[in-house]
């Protein structure tokens, strides 16, 4: 309940209307719930390893070299043979587990007034969350369950998935998290982190798990890239991670006015030094986020700026290994570079030192200008890079074998 019901995160409703909306919405989902509860359930042959890929080029970049490490088992694919987690209810499970706790309802009410913290939203998130799981692992069975969802994977979708009569719950880490709702109090059998740096800050934020295991980045482990065999063309590229109208895809801290003053210093970088190449790389936008290309455009106008398509897969990689100096926010295409051999400058405009990347000359720490310059000068010159770092502590050295370790893993599970 922990990730829910923290008073920061109520918002701007007073204490007690958020407490009473959180009641209503209490019965909104029982009714909710009585009203999905018909229909019999399709279940699927079990398997030995259900791999939550989400689809086919994520499969492609990231799951297929972990699929063919499990030759000899039973592996179904989420997102291409079998649906992805629904939001959809059952009635006989959810019920069983609200009313074993609805004994616990005047307590936590009693305990939300008097310590201003709304335990009810996050007894009910808790529940619904539970019954959506339990019923998705009940039609999609499977011993072993490895999801690059690892900041949703709560407490409660881990007991769902253990009370459906699964065994490892694992997960990889699949970018850079922080102090934020979403990395907090996770539950893991097994957690494939790409670095120590990751695992000890889950550790410090009460997240638990039977293993743990520095994996490097499972992208360049998956796509074999090496930027020493590929001259440099770029000076500068700038890792794509949103615009303010859509919301920093990576970086919820920062909020709006961080990415608008991220954008405004490389729009201002890239005017102040046209002898250099400097390149923008863009996610691969679909759907009602390709608007994200029009704001670039109109952020960045102006400015000397190549902008480099995104194909959801390598096309970054295959950027990166180009690059003299690569420039991001907390992108983990950054901790990448460094461990493909190119440095790499990480912009905090948050104040906080909880979201510093890596603490030291390859972190911007303030929004200021003149340090951004000085760093990606820095950069280009040879003086800072991987060997200004403990890199193995952020990003392990035994990148190229991550799929290799995480099949092997599973199967020693089964």
């Amino acid at each position: 309940m922990a990730r829910f019901c923290a008073p920061d995160r109520i918002g701007p409703r007073p204490f007690a209307l958020d407490l009473l909306r959180s009641l209503w919405r209490l019965a909104g989902a029982l009714a909710l719930m009585v009203f999905r509860s018909g229909g019999k359930a399709v279940v699927a042959s079990p398997a030995d390893v259900l791999l939550y890929c989400g689809d086919q080029s994520y499969y492609e970049a990231r799951f297929r070299r972990i699929h063919e490490g499990l030759s000899g088992r039973t592996v179904a694919l989420a997102g291409i043979d079998r649906p992805l987690l629904a939001m959809t209810f059952r009635w006989a499970e959810t019920w069983r587990a609200l009313a074993s706790s609805l004994w616990g309802l005047p307590l936590l009410l009693t305990v939300s007034i008097a310590t201003g913290t709304n335990l009810i939203k996050g007894f009910t998130r808790g529940i619904v969350t539970y019954g959506q799981a339990r019923r998705y692992f009940a039609e999609n069975p499977a011993r072993a369950f490895l999801t690059y969802e690892e900041n949703n994977s709560t407490a409660t979708v881990y007991a769902a998935f253990h009370d459906a009569g699964g065994r490892t719950y694992a997960a990889f880490q699949n970018g850079i998290w922080y102090n934020d709702e979403g990395f907090d109090h996770l539950r893991f059998d097994h957690l494939f982190s790409i670095g120590q740096a990751w695992i000890d800050r889950h550790t410090s934020l009460g997240s638990r798990f039977g293993e743990a295991t520095a994996i490097g980045s499972l992208a360049i482990g998956s796509h074999r890239a090496d930027a020493t065999l590929v001259a440099p063309e770029i000076d500068v590229l700038v890792i794509d991670q949103g615009v303010p109208d859509l919301g920093a895809q990576h970086w919820g801290a920062a909020g709006a006015s961080g990415v608008s003053r991220f954008l405004e210093f490389v729009r201002r970088f890239a005017s102040d030094h046209p002898e250099l190449r400097v390149a923008y790389q863009k996610r691969l936008y679909s759907g009602p986020a390709r608007s994200a290309e029009a704001s670039l455009d109109r952020l960045l106008r102006d400015a000397p700026i190549e902008f480099l398509d995104g194909d959801g897969r390598s096309a970054a990689y295959r950027a990166v290994a180009r690059a003299r100096a690569v420039v991001t926010m907390n992108s983990t295409v950054g901790l990448e570079a460094l461990a493909m051999g190119r440095p790499a400058v990480f912009c905090n405009f948050t104040g906080s030192p909880d979201y510093d990347v890596v603490p030291g000359p390859l972190q911007v720490s303030r929004p200021d200008y003149s340090l951004f310059c000085s760093r990606i000068d820095a950069a280009l010159r040879g003086s800072v890079g991987a060997a200004n770092i403990d890199l193995d502590y952020f990003i392990s050295a035994r990148t190229a074998e991550a799929p290799r370790l995480i099949a092997e893993a599973l199967s020693r599970s089964l």
